[in-house]
């Protein structure tokens, strides 16, 4: 299911409000299993596992993207660690003596050690000061993209349950023809055998025989008997609290071997147009159940 959140939050500096503020933006998109995708900048690098993780206690299926950055006009400036920046310098000293290198030492080169400067509001953050704020952050943006896929959801459930209860009155009406099948092709083979034999009398043995023969080949009873199951279970979890998605994209799968083998067996053409529709119906209900966690 699809669904977009957005939050703001502010890493504190010194305890006051006057720190760095960040925002954190998830996008939910359909997908058969559950994938995380984070992007985070330098500071909360410690801190991605954690984030991976509160993901996926949220969702169990789709393709959840994460994205925080800093905010636009919240950066306090651009501070230097001045000990890191000493041990590098005094590390280059030691090359330059122990291997005789010409030249001078300048700020050039310590330019070239990014961690000598942070953007923002400390030079060395602290994962789990971080990690407070940024969970809040991250759990207000979540509400919103599950606020976002229960709308969606209403949509799909009203969806499903339409198709279910169309697909539902198809296999009943599969189910009346099989019924009359032995009997329509009885009375076709007593017309075919009055119109070209019109003196001899019917065998009704040798007819009932021939009949319970093609009613043994084109008895569809089992396929009913499981296509009704599946349709109930169906019903059932559709109005389960929990993710069932993978649940119906099986069962939508069962649904199909069942009228697959039916219309292997059909000898109606009115059966088998029926058979076809199911099939359309079940292709609808396949492609929606793709949406469903």
């Amino acid at each position: 299911m699809t669904g977009y959140g957005r939050a703001d939050f502010s890493i504190l500096l010194n305890g006051t409000i006057n720190g760095e503020g960040f925002t954190v933006e998830i996008k939910s998109l359909n997908h058969r299993f559950l994938e995380v995708d984070v992007k985070l900048p330098e500071r909360f690098f410690p801190l991605e596992m954690k984030i991976r993780n509160s993901v996926k206690s949220i969702f169990s299926r789709g393709s959840v993207k994460v994205y925080v950055w800093s905010t636009e006009g919240s950066v306090k400036g651009i501070n230097a660690d001045i000990e890191s920046a000493k041990r590098y310098l005094h590390a280059i000293e030691k090359i330059k003596t122990a291997l005789d290198l010409p030249g001078d030492i300048d700020i050039g080169m310590l330019i070239n050690f990014r961690d000598i400067f942070a953007v923002g509001s400390k030079c060395s953050s602290d994962a789990e000061e971080d990690w407070e704020p940024l969970k809040d952050g991250l759990q207000k943006a979540a509400e919103e993209v599950l606020k976002m896929r229960r709308d969606e959801g209403e949509v799909i459930f009203k969806d499903l349950s339409d198709r279910l209860n169309t697909l539902d009155k198809m296999v009943k009406d599969i189910e009346i023809l099989s019924a009359k099948a032995a009997d329509i092709y009885r009375e076709k083979v007593r017309e075919r055998i009055s119109l070209f034999l019109k003196d001899i009398e019917v065998d009704e043995a040798r007819l009932l025989n021939e009949v319970a023969i093609f009613s043994e080949k084109c008895c569809i009873d089992e396929e009913i008997v499981r296509l009704k199951s599946h349709i109930s279970i169906f019903k059932t979890i559709l109005v389960s609290d929990e993710p069932v998605g993978r649940k119906m994209d099986f069962l939508c799968q069962e649904i199909l071997r069942e009228l697959n083998t039916a219309a292997s067996k059909s000898q109606s053409v009115e059966t088998s147009h029926i058979l076809i529709e199911s099939k359309s119906q079940l292709e609808k209900i396949r492609e929606q159940v793709q949406n469903v966690e």
